[in-house]
């Protein structure tokens, strides 16, 4: 059996996620690149259905109050967002930059 030469490689990979008025932006890069080498917007529609979608228990078209408790928790993690996005915001107005 004579001996394997093997290499190895490197590959930089990153992957981001942001958030948009359209919903949530993700991309992917692969090594050195500039641009993004796969982009994928999620509506938020798509992102509450698939959310609710995971609380609906199957046949009865309905949720556990339990559950709903948990996605009240996510709403309010949303609204939280929202408050800290208008309080950030503000710390900008009126303020403008020449260019």
């Amino acid at each position: 059996m004579g001996m394997m030469n093997t290499k190895k490689a490197v590959v930089e990979i990153d992957v981001f996620a942001d958030i948009s008025a359209d919903g949530v932006e993700r991309s992917l890069y692969i090594g050195d690149a500039c641009e993004p080498n796969f982009e994928h917007v999620e509506s938020w529609e798509e992102i509450v259905e698939r959310n609710i979608g995971y609380y609906i228990i199957p046949g009865s078209n309905t949720i556990s109050p339990a559950d709903l408790i948990e996605l009240d928790k996510t709403v309010a993690g949303l609204e939280h967002a929202i408050a800290l996005f208008r309080m950030k915001m503000g710390n900008f107005i009126g303020k403008v930059e020449d260019k």
